[in-house]
């Protein structure tokens, strides 16, 4: 059986396995992309990005004929900052195994050494996101998720998004109006009567620019934990008002699509439920390359070969307005 040249690996795996990989990688269903503002990753802007939120103009006013019209700024409000991390995964390979393999060898040998991992990097940038709706609540922070240093600009307060505040808190400010706003409700079961507050809070109150005018906040989805779908799925499905004694109107059929995200595994959160949008319009922001690139190189000095696959991939909240948490701790 004659062994496999080391050069001619590289063009068999590009032919035999990355193909198998990008069509794991496709099948692999995925909800980060279904509640976030994802954006395709820009090698300008290769380890991150920031921008700043301006209080924008005020409303206008009435002048009359002849009248200069009346001045007006726009401040900054809050930098937001977003890291482009790198996910990756490695393998290697033995020269000698590789001196007596023939290619079909080689080729089936690293084949099954990588079997699911296009469908783990889905997986991998779907828990990132749930982690930062899990960990969103905590009033100590969470670096791990929110941290979006990247160099030369260091992210001013790494545990927490823009504001120096907890992705989902009690007291997010304005920057040109008085007045505090919450998007986070430490015990409110899910429920007709709970969900409806929660409307009106961010189709309401929440409802505000950093001037505190009115803007609209649209909200579009139930997103749940699976161990709610079906209690979520009855809100929103029900003809009639679940649970009530006299066939009341369920005025919430319909209103929200409905998510239910395994990646909310957390223990803390298996009664946890959030209100957001997704699409362009959600808080959360998503740099994607896409499918993982794979690469490979060998070693002389140890005689491995090794296949790399990797992906850019950043999350970070520019906007506390989009999302609603409730029935969480906020420790």
């Amino acid at each position: 059986m004659p062994s496999i040249d080391i050069t001619q690996l590289p063009e068999l795996l590009d032919a035999e396995v990355y193909p198998i990989m990008l069509n794991q990688y496709d099948a692999q269903p995925s909800t980060y992309d279904r509640i976030c503002d994802v954006r395709p990753y820009e090698a300008r802007k290769a380890y991150g990005d920031k921008s700043s939120t301006t209080t924008g103009l005020g409303l206008p006013m009435e002048i009359e004929d002849g009248q200069e019209s009346p001045a007006d700024s726009e401040e900054t409000a809050h930098t937001w900052f977003l890291k482009n991390r790198i996910l990756s995964r490695r393998i290697d390979v033995a020269g000698r195994l590789l001196d007596q393999a023939s290619a079909t060898a080689a080729v089936d040998y690293i084949l099954a050494k990588t079997e699911n991992l296009g469908r783990n990097f889905v997986i991998a940038k779907d828990n990132h996101i749930a982690g930062m709706l899990q960990k969103g609540t905590l009033t100590a922070g969470d670096a791990k998720y929110f941290d979006n240093s990247f160099p030369g600009n260091a992210d001013p307060f790494p545990k927490f998004i823009y504001d120096g505040l907890p992705f989902f808190d009690t007291a997010h400010a304005l920057t040109g109006a008085p007045g505090t706003y919450a998007n986070h409700s430490v015990s409110a079961p899910l429920s007709a009567a709970n969900l409806q507050d929660v409307l009106e809070i961010q189709e309401g109150t929440n409802a505000v620019d950093e001037r505190g005018n009115r803007i609209l906040n649209p909200m579009d989805t139930l997103l749940v934990p699976k161990s709610l779908e079906h209690d979520a799925r009855v809100l929103m499905n029900s003809t009639l008002l679940p649970g009530s004694q006299n066939n009341d109107a369920n005025v919430l059929q319909g209103r929200l699509n409905v998510i239910a995200f395994n990646g909310l595994s957390d223990a803390a959160s298996s009664s946890s439920w959030w209100v957001g949008r997704g699409g362009a319009q959600s808080g959360i922001r998503v740099v994607d390359s896409g499918a993982p690139v794979m690469r490979t190189a060998y070693d002389e000095k140890t005689n491995v070969f090794s296949v790399i696959w990797e992906v850019y991939f950043g999350a970070t909240v520019t906007d506390w307005r989009s999302w609603y948490c409730a029935n969480k701790n906020a420790s």
